[in-house]
């Protein structure tokens, strides 16, 4: 009867209240592309963990999480204080999980779960900033060809480097057409990017772009798709590319399915000057790419290509514009630079 009285004493005083399992970040290394030669250590602590429980790890370098500090060891272990500490390969945001002794971490995430099936406590921390930190883009939402594009504000890697995106370098003007520009802030270039707010999937995808012949041998305008849950299909990716990738003596475009680093999923070819109509028509194990001079519709193209291999599925892929500069340009850039597009046509 004692030991009944003072339980009931103890949950009247108390409440009877029940402490959740957190976790902390204490220190996160700079901001960078990440890759497997770059190194930094993260600490934190955690707080009402329950014994024999985990932190498992995992680093953001671009669309993907990668669990931390290697495949082989993804565990790290929770000190007697609360603390702990793990080393991890850099990139631009990172997450740390509170785990059950049985649970199993996947080394490869495309979207962090949440608290359940042994997973405790999670939080997300993004990379420590050295540049632009004292610069806040704030998100925003633009309507072009009769469809709502999402404008990038966070930065992300893409070709080989964290790049920075301002939402002020896209817009739409009087007339309809979309403006991507290229800018430099901080000593810095910073990107424009947009991405459809719903998937469009099989059908013809037609950009009608304006001139280009003025842009430097480093910038890259990017028309594609790209789906974040598809990792064995290359993220359903197909692209339009406007770029000479930095070299003055290559050709200004090419017409890719991804992976880009298989030779027969590239086409190269030259862009001329004036306006294009440029796409491609995706359709189950077959994908036509195409580029045209001006903007009207049938005529001939002065360059196509079919791919019939490697042709992702349809699934949750969006379309994006991006016109960004080249990390590696034998010729780097040395100006802002701007492109236009006046149209963007969907017919399934």
């Amino acid at each position: 009867m004692l030991f009944c009285a003072s339980a009931v004493l103890c949950c009247a005083l108390s409440g009877c209240r029940r402490h959740h399992p957190s976790i902390a970040f204490t220190d996160v290394p700079i901001m960078d592309f990440g890759g497997a030669d770059t190194h930094g250590t993260v600490t934190g602590t955690v707080h009402d963990a329950p014994p024999n429980s985990r932190i498992v790890f995992y680093v953001r370098g671009g669309r993907s999480w990668w669990v931390q500090p290697f495949i082989s060891h993804p565990f790290t272990t929770i000190q007697p204080d609360g603390s702990w500490t793990s080393g991890t390969h850099l990139g631009i945001e990172f997450a740390a999980l509170l785990v059950d002794p049985q649970y199993k971490p996947g080394k490869l995430l495309t979207n962090l779960p949440g608290v359940g099936g042994g997973i405790l406590a999670i939080t997300t921390i993004p990379a420590r900033q050295t540049i632009l930190e004292h610069t806040i883009f704030r998100p925003k939402t633009i309507h072009f060809s009769g469809y709502d594009w999402v404008v990038q504000s966070r930065p992300d890697p893409q070709g080989g480097k964290v790049h920075y995106y301002d939402p002020a370098n896209v817009w739409v003007d009087d007339s309809g057409s979309l403006h991507l520009r290229v800018t430099h802030i901080a000593n810095k270039w910073v990107c424009a990017e947009a991405r459809t707010t719903r998937t469009l999937g099989f059908g013809s995808y037609r950009f009608v772009v304006r001139n280009t012949a003025q842009l430097e041998p480093a910038a890259a305008l990017g028309l594609f798709t790209w789906g974040p849950s598809g990792t064995d299909q290359s993220f359903r990716e197909l692209d339009v590319h406007l770029s000479r990738w930095g070299n003055p003596d290559s050709k200004n475009a090419e017409f890719v399915v991804q992976p880009y680093y298989v030779p027969s999923n590239v086409y190269r070819f030259d862009v001329p000057a004036g306006p294009i109509t440029a796409g491609f028509d995706w359709s189950s194990g077959k994908s036509t790419f195409l580029a045209a001079r001006g903007a009207r519709e049938g005529t001939k193209p002065f360059a196509t290509w079919t791919f019939t291999a490697g042709i992702p599925p349809t699934g949750d892929e969006h379309l994006y514009v991006n016109l960004c500069e080249f990390a590696y340009a034998k010729l780097p850039m040395q100006n802002e630079a701007e492109v236009v597009l006046d149209r963007f046509q969907f017919l399934p």
